[in-house]
């Protein structure tokens, strides 16, 4: 069962990486709510913040402050605040695969994400 659950994320991940390049505004986030990928975990498709700098994901009221690790798409960088509408303290800049949520672990409530990582396009951050 395990090796079939890293089957289907690794296929996921795989399609939420060519679609979210396919497109070339958008950024492909995929988080969830433990460590390690585990979980209950969701699928964002964000706007580039080259493309609009008020681009800014608001995680769900659900999963608001709960999301301890994400994936995003190759190439393409975030950055995550403890608020809605990516305001007030945030994270560093992340970027590639797996990520386990080390500064503002829990308290996340919404991203911003840029494609390519040869600069950042998040005035205000």
């Amino acid at each position: 069962m395990k090796s079939l659950q890293h089957a289907a994320a690794a296929t996921l991940l795989a399609l939420l990486t060519l679609a979210s390049h396919a497109s070339a505004e958008y950024v492909g986030v995929k988080y969830c709510l433990e460590p390690s990928m585990g979980g209950k975990c969701s699928t964002a498709f964000v706007q580039d913040a080259h493309e609009d700098i008020h681009a800014c994901y608001n995680i769900p009221y659900e999963d608001n402050d709960k999301v301890q690790s994400f994936e995003i798409s190759e190439g393409d960088i975030c950055i995550f605040w403890k608020d809605f509408n990516c305001q007030s303290s945030h994270t560093r800049i992340y970027s590639g695969l797996t990520n386990t949520v080390t500064d503002l672990k829990g308290q996340i409530s919404s991203f911003r994400c840029c494609r390519d990582t040869s600069s950042w396009c998040a005035n205000g951050a």
